[in-house]
């Protein structure tokens, strides 16, 4: 079974904030937003350029957002 695609996209999952989204980063270790929109589902996922510095390894592929599933009791 393959496990790695170079080519493939990280998908960081977010917290909602109406029409923005809130991710976490792992290269830059900090929170990026991005607009969401609000007739999107929360299962849904999203390609965006990335927002970090020009040595991220996101940089030039981009990654997907999506909502971070909430927990169930």
């Amino acid at each position: 079974m393959k496990r790695w695609n170079k080519k493939a996209r990280p998908l960081l999952a977010g917290t909602k904030y109406g029409n923005i989204i809130k991710v976490w980063c792992p290269y830059c270790k900090t929170h990026h937003m991005h607009g969401w929109e609000n007739d999107a589902s929360d299962s849904d996922a999203s390609p965006r350029v990335a927002h970090c510095d020009r040595d991220s390894p996101f940089y030039d592929s981009g990654y997907y957002i999506t909502i971070e599933p909430k927990a169930y009791r």
